[in-house]
């Protein structure tokens, strides 16, 4: 009898190690430290979106060589401000 309560009370401290675990781990977006940073755009042109979206509506275009403000990035997007105006590339 004790085995089994034994047996019972390492799966339980094991499984909720599990779960406890998963709550805390980073997310997948990266942040900036502190503040925005400067950058350039690389590209031969970039669209300003609203949102992160393909399809969402394109705020201006940014010609390369242009500078920015980068906030911050997540995955492929960034969220830049190019004169004034404040968006996603």
């Amino acid at each position: 009898m004790k085995s089994i309560l034994k047996k019972t009370a390492i799966c339980l401290l094991v499984f909720s190690m599990i779960i406890t675990s998963g709550l805390a781990a980073p997310k997948k977006e990266v942040h900036a430290a502190q503040g925005t940073y400067g950058g350039r755009i690389w590209k031969s042109w970039v669209k300003l979106r609203k949102s992160k979206s393909k399809k969402s509506k394109v705020i201006r275009k940014i010609s390369k060589g242009e500078p920015v403000q980068v906030h911050y990035t997540s995955g492929k997007w960034r969220k830049v401000t190019y004169k004034g105006k404040t968006g996603l590339s």
